[in-house]
C-alpha cells in the first residue's frame, strides 16, 4: 500500500489524474478503511473537478476519521474545499462532526475538532443567510461548544495556546452573530 500511495502521489504531481483515479480504485477495493488511500482519491476527484464523488468520498472520510494527527489536520482542509454540499449532506456532517466530538476522550483533539466544527458551521450558517434560510438557533449550538471548549482548556495549562485561538474564533462568531440578530430583527 505504502508504494501504492507514493506512486499515486506521483501521479497527481504530474496531474496525472485518470490513471491516480485507476490506481487508487484499484488499491481501494482491498483495503476499503485506508484513510491515506481515501484522501488520496478526493484530491484525486478534485483534479478531475468530480464535485460528486468529491462529496461522498468527504462524507466517507469523516466516518472513518480516527483522530489520528496527520489526518486530522486534512480532514480540515478537506471540509473547508470549495464543494458545495446538498442540504441533506450539510446535516450528515453536523452529525458526523458532532459524533467525533462527544465520542472522543482526548481533551486536545477535541478543542481543535470544536474549532473545525465553529469554522464549518460559520461556513454553512452564512450560505443560509444568503439564502435567507438562517434562524437565530442555528447559532446557539456553536456557541455551547466553544464554552465547553474554553472550559477543558482552562483545566489544562498545555492547551493555553488553544484557549487563546478559541477566544479570537468566539470574538468572530459573536460579531457574526450580531450583525446576523440586527438583519434578522430588522
Amino acid at each position: 500500500i505504502s508504494y501504492t500511495i507514493c506512486f499515486a502521489q506521483l501521479l497527481i504531481y504530474q496531474n496525472k489524474y485518470p490513471e491516480a483515479l485507476d490506481l487508487l480504485e484499484a488499491a481501494r477495493q482491498q483495503n476499503n478503511d485506508n484513510l491515506s488511500l481515501l484522501y488520496l482519491l478526493i484530491k484525486t476527484c478534485r483534479g478531475l473537478r468530480d464535485k460528486t464523488k468529491e462529496r461522498i468520498l468527504i462524507i466517507e472520510f469523516l466516518k472513518l476519521n480516527n483522530y489520528d494527527y496527520e489526518i486530522r489536520l486534512s480532514f480540515e482542509r478537506l471540509v473547508f474545499s470549495n464543494c458545495q454540499f446538498t442540504e441533506e449532506e450539510y446535516l450528515e456532517i453536523e452529525t458526523l462532526f458532532k459524533k467525533l466530538i462527544f465520542e472522543n476522550n482526548r481533551n486536545d483533539d477535541k478543542i481543535i475538532l470544536i474549532a473545525v466544527y465553529k469554522k464549518w458551521f460559520q461556513k454553512k450558517f452564512h450560505l443560509l443567510l444568503k439564502q435567507n434560510r438562517a434562524k437565530p438557533n442555528h447559532f446557539v449550538f456553536t456557541l455551547q461548544l466553544l464554552t465547553n471548549a474554553k472550559e477543558l482548556a482552562k483545566k489544562n495549562n498545555e492547551l493555553e495556546q488553544g484557549f487563546r485561538k478559541l477566544e479570537d474564533i468566539e470574538k468572530d462568531a459573536l460579531q457574526t452573530y450580531r450583525k446576523f440578530i440586527r438583519r434578522f430583527s430588522s
